[in-house]
């Protein structure tokens, strides 16, 4: 299950307009809070820390590890 998941560090989550984003890698995408790693714990404003997503959503969202 991990391969199937990229990890960034440093994520830093952000509010965008209505929605929860988050600063990866120096971009800001949308927060997918119902896909992430279940060892994730970004879920507030401000929180910093790993964020785990699919390898697909990263893909889509241009990030790179």
């Amino acid at each position: 299950m991990d391969g199937d998941y990229i990890w960034f560090e440093d994520a830093r989550v952000v509010l965008d307009g209505l929605w929860l984003g988050c600063i990866v890698a120096g971009r800001s995408v949308p927060l997918p809070i119902v896909i992430l790693h279940p060892d994730c714990q970004l879920a507030e404003v401000g929180d910093i820390g790993r964020l785990g997503v699919p390898r697909w959503w990263a893909e889509q969202q241009g990030l790179r590890p």
